[in-house]
């Protein structure tokens, strides 16, 4: 279904804002929504930031274990969900899941239920909790006439908590701002992305991830979302590019892993000829690398003519730290340019700047899409630990990135931690070792992921230490994939299991999952470079052809050396700096960086041609000038006059936006407009976990 908040659509949301505040919902309170990627989740969303609550939302595929690990921490007054949900054609019965979460969050005083499968009939007498129900069209039944209304907030108020992985235990809450996301969202989608009102965007997402809410924000400017909630090659391998031609989508985007399997399933199939697909003019692709191989086929296949963006940021920052632009050539493998405002470097491990080899992504300027803070970080030390602890000062993103000097362009490895990334989606061990520890004959294990360079993906190695007298038999290993699966997800069951003698743990009792995976890694790596030398071997014995270029001991030959790194001292930017318009310092946009002017052979051979330049070729594009004057016009005062995000007093001197170096937790003091400590945005606790 098209969602572009039409007058009757707006009303809906009217409706659902005034049904919460009739609940004494509003600042400082939390609506969660366990839900598909559907139309009364987007108006639940948009009717839950009106009356300024925060909205947190998990995916439908869930188990009640991942739901409750992250809504547990919220706090949630109502929640959203539905009867049913379908996958692959097959009927899911939500009812079990539904009763077992809200047996857990004892702050609930809603539940909200949509019929959105009809074909399962809904009796609120089945559900446990049916004190607590309210079926959709009853709670906003009184409230038809309600007009919008919005409750101001400052620039720093809370709009979305989001959750990391949980690599390192209970799934990190992380609150984004009501200014810092939409300035950040608007900044992609109507500079970057160039973004009309008479656009259309297709991006395929679930509510547990991060580009759901990137999505909704697309309706902002009054530009059409196009929305779906089933299986992307399900009733056919298809269905995508069929929703795509229909819609008009001008805008499309989905996980890389998908374009993947669109190739794989027949690469010489025209689709844009074939499904109508010439009016899309814009690709995105992210969760994972978009493989060279991939580019190509998006240019030859599926939008010939399109600009291809790969883009890459995450669930931290709401958004993105690079990607496309429309006024450069695309290189396939890479993410054209950091994005504005976003000072990005690749770190060697002390520190220094390096190009043309891999390294740390990092950022070196604030930004307004950062968190404000986690919930239950009461002294800011996880908030710290998360970003500033690998290089002090320096935001450090946990991805592994090599920046060409040639191009500008940034090419993508995939993480340097622990977190598992399994088709795109992050995972965290800890939700794995959550369910593996309920089994008594598995005394300790460790997760790993091990790349796949053919698939450019990751499979899942759980490792296990066995009780004594335990035995890993075919009828355990399929208990503890069963199990994983309906506690947590289908992408959390790992490929393998294997018995090992001992689990390696730090001095300060952490499993050493980065040296297990480097180890797998490696080891996997050796083996494809001896079978690689041997191949050679074979190939120069039968003398089939000259041998390839030496690249061991000995580097590159002189003409493929990459010209060197100028490196330069810059002062620390979070040390200080002339203050902004709201009391913080500047987050100046970094001039543009100009390449060499003679670039690689290969780059010339495989540049993708931006689309055609007007004016000066030489200056700005007028769409981004025509898209900074849209997005000022979004932030202009009630009297007109032009206006930054927020004001000055609504920004907190100490938000983390301002200086790395000087970050103190902002909830929970005096004043503090999130409440006195009593809502799930206070001074609470961390959350204690008992193992079952």
């Amino acid at each position: 279904m098209t969602m572009n908040l039409l007058p009757s659509q707006a009303t809906d949301v009217a409706k659902v804002a005034a049904a919460l505040r009739s609940l004494g919902v509003g600042k400082g309170d939390v609506v969660c929504g366990f839900m598909p990627n559907a139309y009364e989740t987007i108006v639940s969303a948009l009717g839950t930031a009106a009356i300024g609550a925060a909205w947190s939302s998990a995916s439908l595929d869930f188990g009640p274990g991942g739901v409750l690990d992250r809504f547990k921490q919220v706090k949630p007054k109502v929640i959203f969900t539905v009867n049913a949900t379908t996958y692959k054609r097959k009927l899911f019965d939500l009812r079990r899941k539904v009763d077992e979460i809200v047996s857990e969050l004892p702050t609930l005083e809603k539940v909200i239920l949509i019929n959105y499968k009809s074909a399962l009939p809904v009796n609120l007498s089945d559900y446990k909790c049916k004190e607590k129900l309210a079926m959709y069209e009853d709670f906003v039944a009184n409230f038809s006439g309600a007009k919008p209304s919005y409750e101001r907030v400052p620039f720093g108020h809370p709009l979305f908590v989001m959750f990391s992985s949980g690599t390192t235990g209970v799934p990190k809450a992380m609150v984004h701002t009501v200014g810092g996301t939409l300035l950040k969202h608007l900044e992609e989608h109507l500079i970057q992305n160039d973004a009309r009102q008479q656009d259309s965007m297709f991006f395929y997402t679930t509510c547990g991830w991060m580009m759901w809410n990137w999505s909704i924000s697309f309706l902002a400017f009054g530009s059409r979302l196009i929305l779906y909630d089933e299986s992307p090659l399900e009733p056919d391998h298809y269905v995508i590019p069929k929703i795509i031609s229909d819609s008009k989508a001008t805008i499309i985007g989905m996980g890389a892993q998908l374009y993947d399997r669109f190739e794989k399933i027949d690469a010489k199939r025209n689709l844009c000829k074939e499904f109508g697909l010439g009016a899309v003019r814009l690709v995105l692709s992210t969760g994972s690398p978009l493989k060279e191989a991939i580019f190509r086929y998006i240019n030859a296949k599926l939008a010939p003519g399109a600009v291809i963006g790969s883009i890459s940021g995450g669930t931290d920052i709401i958004g993105c730290f690079m990607g496309a632009t429309l006024s450069k050539s695309v290189i396939p493998g890479q993410c054209t340019v950091p994005y504005l405002g976003h000072e990005i470097k690749s770190f060697n491990p002390r520190g220094e700047a390096i190009q043309d080899q891999q390294g740390e992504l990092v950022c070196l300027t604030p930004f307004p899409s950062m968190p404000s803070h986690f919930l239950n970080d009461t002294d800011g030390s996880r908030y710290s630990k998360a970003y500033f602890e690998r290089f002090p000062g320096v935001w450090a993103h946990g991805d592994y990135c090599i920046i060409d000097s040639a191009t500008g362009g940034i090419t993508m490895l995939g993480r340097s931690d622990a977190t598992l990334n399994r088709g795109g989606v992050r995972m965290g061990t800890a939700e794995i070792y959550n369910v593996v520890d309920t089994f008594a004959e598995i005394a300790d294990s460790i997760v790993v992921g091990r790349q796949i360079p053919q698939e450019k993906d990751e499979e899942i190695l759980l490792f296990v230490k066995l009780s004594p007298g335990s035995v890993l038999d075919d009828h355990l290993r399929l208990a503890i994939c069963k199990t994983i699966r309906e506690r947590q997800s289908p992408r959390h069951v790992p490929n393998k299991i294997i018995p090992i003698a001992d689990i390696p743990y730090t001095n300060s009792g952490k499993k050493v999952e980065i040296a297990v995976k480097q180890i797998v890694n490696d080891l996997q790596r050796r083996q494809q470079e001896l079978e690689r030398l041997e191949a050679a071997r074979r190939e120069r014995m039968s003398n089939m052809g000259p041998p390839s270029i030496n690249m061991g001991r000995g580097g590159p030959p002189p003409h493929m050396v990459p010209p060197p790194f100028q490196s330069q001292q810059q002062p620390n930017p979070f040390s200080g700096g002339p203050p902004g318009p709201f009391g913080v310092p500047s987050l100046a946009v970094p001039p543009p960086t100009h390449h060499h002017q003679q670039q690689h052979p290969q780059h010339q051979q495989q540049q993708f041609a931006p689309p055609p330049q007007q004016g000066n070729p030489n200056g700005p594009r007028p769409n981004v000038i025509e898209g900074v004057q849209r997005l000022l016009q979004l932030f202009k005062n009630d009297d007109g006059r032009g206006a930054g995000p927020g004001n000055q007093q609504n920004m907190q001197q100490n938000h983390p936006g301002g200086a790395f170096n000087n970050y103190q937790p902002r909830y929970g003091a005096s004043g503090d407009h999130y409440g006195g400590g009593s809502d799930a945005f206070g001074n609470q606790p961390p959350m204690k976990r008992e193992r079952r």
